[in-house]
């Protein structure tokens, strides 16, 4: 059963947002598509959350565990109309935005490209953006969020995770967190429609997690010693081989974290 929360206003100059929350659904992200293919009048910053998901979903064919009551997991809804060509800005502002609400609490947050959130090497949240084009532009996000807030125990197939207690975060109430990350994300997009995209850009090269640190990565080839020296234009990471200089371009999947 969802309860509905209307035009709740998280700060001054910042659009309301409409929260639906749920004990326990399937996936916060296939209810907020399941509103909008029923027809109802779905506005931006329209967010399901729930603290129980069933079906919880990462990037491809990942899982998202998450127990339940124990963490924040919601999805809201974004029309950017903005170029297709600009969506890995989306992402940097979405990330950017999570990240600068968490630094409240938590120090050493990294962004893992293209979008995980690490502290000390540990995963604390997931995103996951799924965006529909029309026109060469983005008319319309759906970004999926879940941050590990209080949880300390995982299933063993899950990788390396953390959470904001764990990081020694205290008496975190996420309601409050929820509406910090939505003000800070809408900062970041707010941004990007005033044509800041070399600022987000530069902000998320500062932040992002091993850049500039030789470490071990995969990919096709086997395995190598490499520097994240950034991202390209195309949202690809750059990874410069230490022993031939030679810098690689690899899009999501195509290299993998050692």
């Amino acid at each position: 059963m969802g309860i509905i929360y209307e035009n709740i206003m998280i700060e001054k100059n910042i659009p309301c947002i409409k929260l639906h929350t749920y004990d326990s659904i399937d996936s916060t992200s296939s209810q907020l598509k399941r509103m909008i293919e029923s027809c109802e009048s779905i506005d931006d910053y329209t967010v399901v959350t729930a603290s129980h998901q069933s079906g919880g979903r990462g990037q491809g064919t990942n899982r998202w565990s998450s127990n339940a009551s124990e963490n924040l997991t919601f999805s809201f809804l974004l029309r950017p109309m903005i170029e297709a060509c600009q969506h890995f800005y989306l992402n940097m502002c979405i990330s950017l935005g999570i990240k600068k609400a968490l630094d409240r609490y938590i120090d050493g947050v990294k962004i893992k490209w293209p979008n995980d959130i690490y502290v000390n090497n540990c995963k604390l949240c997931g995103i996951l953006i799924e965006s529909t084009i029309m026109g060469g532009k983005i008319s319309r996000s759906i970004i999926g969020v879940g941050i590990n807030v209080e949880q300390k125990e995982w299933e063993d197939w899950v990788p390396n995770p953390t959470s904001m207690a764990l990081c020694g975060a205290r008496a975190v109430d996420k309601d409050t967190l929820l509406k910090e990350v939505l003000e800070s994300i809408q900062h970041y997009i707010s941004l990007l429609h005033d044509g800041e995209q070399s600022k987000i850009s530069a902000t998320y090269h500062d932040v992002m997690y091993r850049k500039d640190i030789a470490a071990l990565y995969s990919d096709i080839e086997g395995t190598f010693e490499g520097v994240i020296c950034g991202v390209d234009d195309d949202g690809r990471l750059m990874i410069k081989r230490v022993e031939s200089g030679v810098i690689s371009r690899y899009m999501f999947k195509e290299v993998k974290y050692l």
